[in-house]
């Protein structure tokens, strides 16, 4: 994969802070219907998220046409959600992706079969991370734990060329657990090793996509 890097990335990348607030934390609102659902994608805002325009061009340029997406969480309950949802539709559709995969074992029944009209398909099992990079695949995992990412990169060790990632900070999961003098796990020693390429993504410190970087394996 080629990464260019564009006006895009420069100045969040020189400037971004954690912002710690209220909203940080995951709250329940009142359940949305379907029909509400579908005014919410529909009326999403792209353009506010600096991010969007970056991963777009990103994602053209490395060819990449398939999605895996995991830990979304229920839109019918969520607002991170229901934004985290959106903002996939939406890069589906202007980044050409043809296929997106998903799974989470908290969607509801109702919002699986909206994903299904937005042309997702849904994986029946929790695979507990264990998917297959490829040259023209990149995972969406906001919010995934870490052991499913670390089960994700160990199948992967052979084929980590193929690494294309949406998904929380390793650099600051790795700088958290040197402060606290964790022992490094599997994610933390190929961010050490210098094996991957991170750029932090600007949404306008908007909780929803708390961290979230692209990561591609180093060429």
């Amino acid at each position: 994969m080629v990464l260019m890097i564009n006006k895009y990335f420069f100045p969040y990348f020189m400037s971004r802070k954690k912002k710690t607030s209220i909203s940080s934390i995951p709250m329940v609102f009142p359940t949305a219907s379907i029909e509400q659902l579908e005014n919410i994608i529909k009326s999403f805002e792209k353009g506010k998220y600096p991010a969007f325009a970056f991963l777009k061009d990103e994602l053209i340029r490395n060819h990449i046409n398939e999605m895996i997406c995991l830990g979304i969480g229920d839109p019918c309950r969520f607002i991170s959600s229901r934004s985290q949802l959106s903002f996939i539709i939406a890069l589906k559709k202007e980044a050409n992706i043809s296929s997106i995969e998903f799974y989470d074992p908290d969607c509801c029944d109702s919002c699986l079969e909206l994903l299904k009209t937005h042309g997702f398909s849904i994986t029946p099992i929790n695979l507990e991370g264990k998917y297959k990079f490829a040259e023209r695949r990149a995972f969406f995992l906001p919010h995934c734990p870490l052991s499913l990412i670390n089960n994700l990169i160990r199948e992967n060790t052979e084929f980590l060329s193929d690494m294309c990632l949406i998904v929380n900070s390793f650099a600051e999961q790795t700088r958290i657990s040197l402060q606290n003098k964790q022992k490094p796990d599997l994610l933390e020693n190929i961010s050490l090793a210098g094996l991957i390429e991170e750029f932090p993504l600007d949404f306008n410190a908007d909780d929803c996509f708390d961290r979230l970087s692209l990561i591609f394996s180093k060429k």
